[in-house]
């Protein structure tokens, strides 16, 4: 019989997330209500190197988020090993996440924005939290088995993983659940407020935070 260590070892999705929290913060955004999709890291605009295997069909991207391997710069600054992810593997398996009541939204580590049901933003930060005490836990006892609750969340989350569809094309894709990204690449999220503010704005328009 298979190990028990391997039970999820064909859920691709589930494996993009645990490369999610291996490459964090390498983290792209693509914008692609354009013809060929413009690529953004925290930092600024990058290109897929061409030894991807999505380098010359970026159009076919089914998510505006991706995880990269290797950002290296010659001619352009170029991404290597790059996927697409979901927006749960970020959420799930990412930087530290922020849930606004009040604006429906839940922002990643202050700069990546994503629009999300009320619900739904809290049932996935119940389910992040579980998740990062069981790994504490793991971490200082390794020998340690695993409750009954921590098996219900590991198969709550490889199953959330494994049947979301892949998103509509289209600046407005959305993930079932209510969890969308509405950013965009050069967007900034306010320090003061953690509203996510337009690229071409130097000041917070709700607290009028300046940039």
């Amino acid at each position: 019989a298979p190990h028990d260590s391997n039970r999820n070892s064909e859920n691709i999705p589930l494996l993009k997330a645990v490369i999610t929290a291996g490459l964090y913060p390498n983290i792209i955004v693509a914008d692609l209500s354009k013809k060929v999709p413009k690529l953004s890291t925290r930092t600024g605009e990058v290109f897929l190197h061409p030894a991807c295997l999505d380098a010359t069909n970026e159009a076919s991207l089914d998510s505006k988020m991706l995880v990269y391997h290797e950002i290296v710069k010659t001619a352009k600054v170029y991404v290597r090993d790059a996927t697409t992810i979901s927006p749960y593997a970020l959420l799930l398996f990412g930087g530290a996440i922020r849930v606004q009541h009040r604006s429906n939204r839940i922002t990643v580590d202050g700069w990546l924005g994503l629009d999300a049901a009320p619900k739904t933003a809290v049932l996935v930060k119940q389910l992040r939290e579980h998740l990062d005490r069981m790994l504490l836990r793991k971490i200082d006892n390794p020998q340690e088995k695993e409750s009954d609750l921590d098996t219900r969340v590991i198969s709550s989350i490889a199953l959330l993983l494994e049947t979301e569809p892949a998103p509509a094309k289209g600046a407005n894709a959305t993930a079932p659940g209510g969890v969308k990204s509405d950013v965009k690449p050069g967007d900034w999220s306010c320090p003061q407020c953690n509203h996510n503010v337009f690229a071409s704005k130097k000041e917070c328009f709700k607290c009028g935070y300046k940039k």
